[in-house]
């Protein structure tokens, strides 16, 4: 992909929350420009504040092993 074309699909075509625009295109970069579903899922994932309380949160109230 083009710098050109990146910016056109950026400005026309990518359909989502001006919110997740900036973490889609990092996470991509981050990436070499290719991506799985489940790759940016995980990089949304890692950046959700709130889910990882919940996990933490959830993790201190588990049985652990001895």
């Amino acid at each position: 992909m083009t710098f050109e074309e990146l910016i056109e699909f950026v400005e026309k075509k990518m359909s989502m929350s001006h919110i997740y625009q900036p973490l889609m295109i990092r996470s991509l970069v981050d990436a070499g420009g290719a991506s799985t579903l489940r790759q940016l899922a995980q990089s949304f994932l890692a950046q959700d504040e709130s889910q990882l309380q919940y996990y933490e949160n959830r993790i201190k109230t588990m049985p652990l092993r001895s």
